[in-house]
């Protein structure tokens, strides 16, 4: 995250031990690169007075760490950049500790939500910020068991924070059609408890993953044909299909409209789906993959996981 802190926390006269240890663990944060030090020249040269008398062995370290800081704020030259969090004598010390703890997510399903597909959107589309964050255990994925359980399981996260709940909630939509109202509800229960929630707006997550993927899912013959067929599909119906275990049961009868136009062997080829291993599948391939075949699915399908992923970034 983008931390400041008031030039007024570097003015106390005597700070106490607390304040002093809490400024130490940004200090530190922000030498490791965990988070960014949003400082203006001002205050560089209140904590140039500053840090001398309370880490006399660091203070050149700290200072130099302070001067690139200033200097990386004064470069920068875009649009879009996030505020910052500010850090004043009131909050160091509640907000030196939540800012010293691991972003947690929180998904259905630690394996298939977290560890196959989170991980690889992060691999693949970045940025690279954030690739070590997930590296570095900085970003933490909570697992609850189910979407029924995720509000319970994020009150339980928001909890270890003192002041700046840095709680994120990943949810599938479990939409039958684009236009039906999904997990709307259980979206906004998260909502009471997360910093931010991001309701999937197709039916899971395992249909976004690509096509190159999906051809090793299975027997390699059938799931190339099933993936021809797929591509065959409209992005409205390709967004809501049940990926996993297709229409073994028959369709849906809040589907049956929806699909009615595919032709009969087409229906006949996805009725088995590609089974229940393609997020892991999707993980063990993350390597090979690349944002444009994950824009090769749906433009607009990878705009919003780019979102997500910024989303995240942004309290990581």
């Amino acid at each position: 995250m983008r931390v400041a802190i008031d030039r007024e926390v570097f003015r106390v006269r005597r700070p106490g031990k607390r304040a002093v240890q809490a400024v130490f663990g940004l200090l530190e944060t922000f030498d490791s690169g965990r988070h960014d030090w949003v400082i203006d020249p001002f205050t560089v040269d209140d904590f140039a007075a500053f840090v001398p008398l309370h880490f006399p062995s660091l203070a050149e370290t700290y200072a130099s760490l302070a001067r690139l800081a200033s200097k990386r704020e004064a470069a920068w030259t875009g649009i879009g950049q996030r505020s910052p969090v500010v850090v004043d004598a009131d909050n160091l010390v509640d907000l030196a500790i939540d800012l010293g703890q691991s972003a947690v997510v929180v998904v259905e399903d630690e394996f298939s939500d977290g560890d196959y597909f989170l991980a690889t959107l992060i691999a693949v589309f970045g940025p690279d910020r954030l690739r070590r964050a997930h590296q570095q255990g900085w970003l933490r994925v909570q697992h609850s068991g189910g979407s029924g359980r995720m509000p319970r399981v994020a009150a339980k996260a928001a909890k270890q924070f003192r002041r700046l709940v840095r709680v994120i909630a990943l949810l599938d939509s479990d939409r039958m059609t684009l236009d039906a109202v999904g997990n709307v509800e259980k979206a906004a229960s998260l909502a009471e408890h997360c910093a931010y929630v991001h309701l999937l707006a197709w039916r899971e997550a395992e249909n976004y993953v690509p096509d190159l993927v999906l051809e090793h899912c299975g027997n390699s013959d059938a799931a190339s044909l099933r993936t021809q067929a797929l591509k065959r599909l409209l992005p409205r119906q390709r967004a809501v299909y049940d990926m996993k275990k297709g229409f073994r049961n028959d369709i849906p009868a809040s589907q049956r409209q929806e699909f009615a136009d595919v032709p009969d062997d087409d229906m006949a080829i996805l009725r088995e789906g590609f089974g229940s291993n393609v997020l892991a599948t999707l993980f063990r391939l993350r390597s090979e993959l690349t944002v444009a075949d994950f824009e090769a699915v749906d433009p607009d399908a990878a705009a919003e996981l780019r979102a997500l992923l910024a989303a995240i970034d942004a309290f990581v």
